[in-house]
């Protein structure tokens, strides 16, 4: 392909950069100079179909690339004039124009000089009508006449002429004034918004480093998951909010109209018969029409055809219609005759949240094909409007008007259109004129038309405004409601885990008291068991010369302080379990971990022998002076005995041998029970101090958990709370904004000047408004009559009740 051909082929992906089709775009690239093969335009149909054959972009400015810099500079300027040419310049083209420079090599600073230069010089251009002097003098005559009488028969006269024409100027010009206005707020709340999100990273930073001094893994994945969640509803909301005003800055110059309804339903050949258009290709062939929004002019009204919705493997379809509810101001809403089903009608769900005022087109379906058929239904154009029975029109709408209301539109303010597209297509197509007066007047198509003109002249200004601020409202009440319900959930969980920290702290410390009992019973039967084994130790080694020895020996035989250690550790091993089956029972919802929460090993000094050795003289010496008593046939024992008798109580002489071996046994017992209680004292007191730090280490530990859980909780809460208030407040406001502007349409408010901020809220200081589906509770000063609600809330689809 040549480098003229690459560059159309570039065009191409501009068009579709915004991901929306505009006519005025493809009229200038039917319109491009340059000449083009078949491959090129096959490559164009691909791309405009978004064909996952078509050629790549990489492709297309590597080989513009090659070419001088004035040439890729030029191109450049040709994308931007593309760009501009449809009234506006969208941020997504000007990406694209910037990235695309940025391939081809050039300076952006003259690439922006480019782009200022031709914003600068984007113009709306409305079509006026071409009139007569005759025809502009009868309209003027006309005008005057409805001015006083608002009768309906010249207001029709007005609808074809110039006096339509200005009227949408002066929708645009209020919508724009509404525009700044909602741009002023929702600026705001964005601040609002990215304040609170630098908030929640602090307090995540916060956490995070106190994680990190303590060493543990106790911070609740569900602070990480509100954190996170949170954070990124905030960077959703601002992305949502920037996107709502691009969307509204693209079509406040026009009344948009948007054409929505299931695959087949006929949209595409409604939207040909009511603007006549005819560019359905690029010279390329018939593009597809399921894959982009595609942007046509109307009488100043802009038309939007979107791809099907609710069709199988349709999702990427449904999203691509789903992206311009923000830039209809009505929405003209397909069904046919064949398929009145509920599942036809889920997505006016998503028109009822945004408040999007709706018509019923029903696409009347009726083969006329077959000339008997056409011949029968020319006889009598209107018979199957008419027609009464079960499956007439009637019946069918009555379905309609039963499935809308399951949406929560309330039927009496919705309008349902029957349009006989075939009819409407056949007349279009046909050159008999009598044959295509029939076919268009039994179409019906006529009467779709002036409703259409008739809603906008008369309440094209307050449906616009509908469409700006209440599509603002729906980003703050959003936020409104998913923070309310953020901050219920969290003051409950605050309130649970102060209960359950209440309860853990209390069942740690009946558990300690236990726990410390236990190990003191422990001890003390272990002492028990000692003094118990003395008296038969005393017995056995009344008579040992090296009585502290055995009683070591006894005392590693038997092993009792190493038993003691180990029921310690177990009575201590069972506590800790406890604690922590308790705390995980607790925060078993809260998906906590406490990895790090081990009670540290407790060394109690319970092997102290010290008292062994001490009372191995006193003893000995007991001991001895009994030998020596039964040996006293030996002169050495009586030197021996006599040594003895000198230390013991002189009355051992006058007892008897077994006194004598009793009292032995006593002075054993008596010299090493006081050391064994002495002991049982210093094991017991070393036990206390020992599980007093650990203890309490485990305790603060535990409060400290439950602590920062409450802390990270509560900074969120408050977090919360601040985008909670603020998104109410803009809330209140835009619902005041639309009420300010129902009452001005109503002719209650006059206001010569633009609307502002200071007088929205000093008009309506005393007025309250409340809003619950399509419902608007409205407490005011202002007055307006029944017939006058009804109207109101007929522009409005709403139901208004005024207190």
């Amino acid at each position: 392909m040549t480098n003229q051909e690459y560059k159309y082929l570039l065009c191409t992906y501009l068009i579709v950069s915004d991901e929306e089709i505009h006519s005025k775009e493809l009229e200038f690239l039917i319109n491009f100079s340059y000449k083009h093969g078949n491959e090129c335009k096959q490559e164009a149909f691909k791309i405009m179909s978004d064909d996952k054959d078509k050629i790549s972009l990489r492709v297309i400015t590597d080989s513009l690339r090659l070419e001088n810099y004035e040439s890729r500079l030029e191109t450049i300027e040709l994308l931007i004039h593309l760009a501009t040419y449809d009234g506006f310049f969208h941020n997504k083209e000007r990406k694209f124009i910037l990235d695309t420079s940025n391939e081809l090599e050039l300076h952006l600073d003259e690439v922006h000089q480019l782009i200022v230069k031709f914003e600068s010089n984007i113009q709306i251009h409305y079509q006026e009508k071409k009139q007569s002097l005759y025809s502009n003098v009868k309209e003027k005559f006309f005008k005057k006449l409805h001015d006083i009488t608002d009768n309906d028969f010249f207001e029709e006269s007005l609808l074809e002429g110039n006096t339509f024409v200005t009227k949408v100027k002066e929708i645009a010009l209020k919508a724009s004034n509404d525009l700044d206005l909602a741009s002023e707020k929702m600026l705001s709340f964005n601040q609002t918004l990215e304040h609170n999100f630098r908030e929640i990273e602090k307090f995540s930073n916060k956490i995070a480093t106190v994680e990190s001094q303590h060493q543990k893994d106790s911070i609740l994945d569900f602070i990480n998951k509100l954190n996170k969640d949170t954070k990124s509803d905030i960077l959703t909301s601002i992305r949502k909010n920037t996107e709502v005003l691009e969307k509204k800055k693209y079509t406040v110059d026009y009344f948009s109209i948007a054409f929505l309804g299931r695959t087949k339903a006929g949209k595409s050949t409604f939207h040909k018969v009511v603007t006549g258009e005819q560019t359905d290709d690029v010279g390329v062939g018939k593009l597809r029409t399921t894959r982009y929004n595609r942007i046509f002019n109307w009488e100043n009204i802009r038309i939007i055809d979107t791809p099907g919705i609710g069709a199988p493997g349709g999702k990427g379809d449904t999203e691509i219609a789903r992206s311009i509810i923000d830039e209809a101001d009505l929405v003209c809403y397909v069904v046919t005759n064949d398929a009145i089903q509920e599942t036809e009608f889920n997505f006016l769900t998503e028109l009822k949240d945004k408040n999007k005022p709706i018509f019923i087109i029903l696409n009347y379906k009726e083969n006329l094909e077959h000339p008997k058929r056409l011949e029968r239904f020319l006889k009598n154009p209107k018979a199957w409007l008419e027609n009464k029975d079960d499956k007439s029109l009637n019946g069918h709408i009555q379905r309609i008007n039963e499935m809308i209301s399951k949406f929560n539109y309330d039927p009496t303010l919705i309008e349902v259109i029957p349009i006989h597209l075939l009819a409407a297509k056949l007349a279009k197509e046909d050159q008999h004129i009598k044959v295509n007066k029939d076919l268009l007047q039994g179409s019906n198509i006529n009467h779709y038309n002036k409703l259409i003109k008739q809603t906008i002249f008369r309440n094209g200004h307050l449906k616009k405004t509908q469409n700006i601020i209440d599509g603002c409202n729906y980003q703050t009440s959003l936020a409104y409601r998913k923070t309310k319900n953020n901050i219920s959930e969290l003051e409950n969980l605050l309130k649970e885990i102060k209960v359950e920290k209440k309860e853990l702290i209390t069942y740690f410390d009946q558990e300690s008291k236990k726990t410390k009992q236990a190990i003191i019973l422990t001890i003390n039967s272990i002492h028990n068991q000692i003094r118990t084994d003395l008296k038969q130790f005393a017995k056995d080694e009344y008579e040992n010369k090296d009585i502290g020895k055995a009683w070591q020996k006894l005392m590693n035989d038997k092993g009792y302080y190493d038993s003691l250690n180990l029921k310690i550790e177990g009575i201590m091993a069972d506590f800790q379990k406890k604690i922590l089956d308790k705390l995980k029972e607790s925060l078993q919802d809260l998906s906590i971990t406490i990895a790090k929460l081990d009670i540290q090993h407790i060394d109690v000094d319970t092997t102290d022998y010290k008292f062994a050795a001490n009372i191995t003289f006193g003893v000995l010496y007991a001991t001895l002076g009994t030998l020596a008593l039964a040996n006293i046939w030996h002169p050495g024992g009586w030197i021996l005995g006599a040594i003895a008798i000198g230390v013991i109580l002189v009355n051992f002489i006058f007892d008897s041998k077994d006194t004598r071996i009793k009292k032995a046994i006593d002075k054993v017992v008596n010299t090493i029970e006081p050391k064994i209680n002495e002991n049982e004292e210093k094991v017991v007191k070393n036990f206390e101090k020992a599980f007093i730090e650990p203890k309490q280490s485990l305790k603060n530990k535990l409060t400290i958990t439950f602590d920062e859980m409450i802390e990270g909780l509560e900074d969120i809460l408050i977090v919360l709370k601040s985008i909670n208030k603020q998104a109410k407040e803009h809330s209140d406001y835009f619902n005041k904004v639309l009420f300010f502007r129902s009452l001005e349409h109503m002719g209650k408010i006059k206001l010569n000047k633009l609307l502002t901020q200071e007088i929205v809220n000093k008009r309506l200081s005393s007025t309250t408004i409340t809003r619950k589906n399509e419902n608007l509770l409205v407490t005011t000063t202002y007055k307006l009559q029944v017939e006058e609600l009804k109207q109101l809330n007929k522009a409005l689809q709403l139901n208004i009740t005024l207190n």
